[in-house]
């Protein structure tokens, strides 16, 4: 950015940059993964979304091929759904792969797009100006007409999308596109597609998205800065802060809605906390909803609904033993329930006692 005189002032929003002359080589990408799968156990994470970018997917294709057969030896210790960008489509239809396709720790997930940026920022796209910096409502990443052509290139290959959608100007375009592409396409509503964050959400848009059968993917972390003067007050201003990630309002709508962290912080039980202990009635759940949205909530809108997200017979074995039944504890210390083991394909990938003494 740069400030009233032209000088830069040395602040990058949401900007794409050509970071390959500084990439990290090939192990340090597969150590990097290896450790951050063992973090992720140690917070009682067996499967995630990673949206990678094109160099992390060769990586990930390569340490899951090496661990096949594996199981203490194994560096892939979490199931990754990976999410490359859109731009990345023709990439993998000349490969040809398509969500869904892979092995039992890595499948193709939806392909990632982005509509806006964030609200930190003062990117994320808004009908009316921000509070704090009146000259602005945010920006589009794309033009409209570039966002339906690769929306409907991947709906016509069979791809999930998963657009990064904030503000509620972004999210009306997404709706938008997705409206008109319905009635060429009657495989939309089957291809369960999300909108990634989905914060300003109005009563319309969810009218919206339920109606088009659209999956939502958001963030109950995200609450931190949505109390009185935290950052999302100070940047929308006290009536649209109310209004942002309405849980409650969408769960009542029978929207599919899960839950995830955006890794601020990474672990599931900071978020299940904000949700459960929020006042606004907008935006309050249980506890049993909130559990939900961190486990079959996801396994919906990832295609693996079947084999993972419950303990069922027939299901993998991926489970985690916990310090506390927080059906049984104060709401207030659900995120002070410790990870005892964490089970994946019913093999111990995590021990507290044995991992915090090595």
């Amino acid at each position: 950015e740069k400030d009233s005189k032209g000088e830069v002032t040395g602040v990058l929003a949401d900007v794409k940059l050509d970071l390959s002359s500084i990439r990290p080589s090939k192990e340090e990408v597969k150590e990097a993964i290896r450790k951050a799968c063992n973090y992720a156990n140690s917070l009682g994470i067996t499967s995630v979304n990673d949206f990678a970018s094109d160099y992390q997917f060769e990586h990930y294709l390569e340490m899951d091929m090496e661990d096949e057969g594996k199981r203490e030896e194994r560096r892939l210790t979490v199931r990754v759904n990976l999410c490359p960008n859109i731009d990345f489509l023709e990439e993998l239809k000349v490969r040809g792969l398509k969500t869904g396709d892979g092995s039992d720790f890595l499948k193709i997930g939806a392909l990632k797009i982005f509509f806006d940026g964030s609200i930190g920022a003062y990117t994320a796209k808004l009908s009316e100006p921000y509070s704090d910096r009146k000259e602005t409502r945010g920006k589009f990443m794309r033009t409209r007409k570039e966002f339906k052509e690769l929306i409907e290139r991947a709906v016509g290959l069979g791809f999930q999308t998963a657009s990064h959608a904030i503000g509620d100007e972004a999210i009306k375009l997404v709706l938008d596109v997705f409206e008109e592409l319905e009635e060429k396409y009657s495989e939309i509503r089957g291809q369960r597609h999300r909108i990634e964050h989905a914060e300003l959400l109005m009563e319309e848009g969810i009218e919206r998205v339920k109606r088009l059968g659209l999956f939502l993917s958001m963030q109950p972390n995200f609450l931190q800065w949505q109390g009185e003067k935290g950052f999302y007050w100070l940047r929308l201003g006290e009536e649209r802060c109310g209004k942002l990630n309405e849980f409650r309002k969408i769960i009542d709508a029978e929207i599919e809605l899960s839950f995830g962290s955006d890794g601020m912080p990474l672990g599931p039980f900071f978020g299940i906390k904000q949700v459960v202990i929020n006042p606004r009635s907008n935006v309050k759940v249980s506890l049993e909803e909130a559990l939900y949205c961190y486990t079959l909530g996801p396994a919906k809108a990832s295609f693996i609904e079947h084999e993972r997200g419950s303990i069922e017979e027939g299901k993998l074995a991926d489970f985690i033993v916990l310090s506390e039944d927080p059906f049984k504890i104060s709401p207030q210390m659900l995120d002070k329930i410790r990870i005892e083991k964490t089970f994946v394909g019913g093999f111990l990938v995590y021990d507290r006692e044995r991992d915090q003494t090595t």
